[in-house]
């Protein structure tokens, strides 16, 4: 998720509504006091989209805005596929 889309999870109050999930903010900001299993990853979506095929376990949720699933991808375009669609 981008951090945008991440602050205003985290101002809605209550529990992580990702608890038990593995989450990915991107930003090059450093924040404080993430939830546990959330990581901060820069904007290089062709890496991480590298990264979270290596995983293998399951599919990938993108939350955000339209640009950040626009970016996302571009960047695996650039890889060969046509998709839009990940499988980790």
């Amino acid at each position: 998720m981008g951090r945008t889309t991440y602050e205003v999870v985290r101002a809605m109050g209550g529990d992580w509504p990702y608890a038990g999930k593995r989450s990915y903010m991107v930003t090059l900001q450093a924040l404080p006091d993430l939830p546990p299993q959330t990581e901060i990853r820069p904007a290089d979506f062709t890496a991480l989209a590298a990264e979270l095929r290596q995983h293998q376990d399951g599919d990938v949720w993108l939350l955000g805005g339209g640009s950040f699933g626009w970016v996302f991808s571009m960047s695996r375009r650039s890889t060969g596929s046509s998709s839009t669609s990940f499988r980790c």
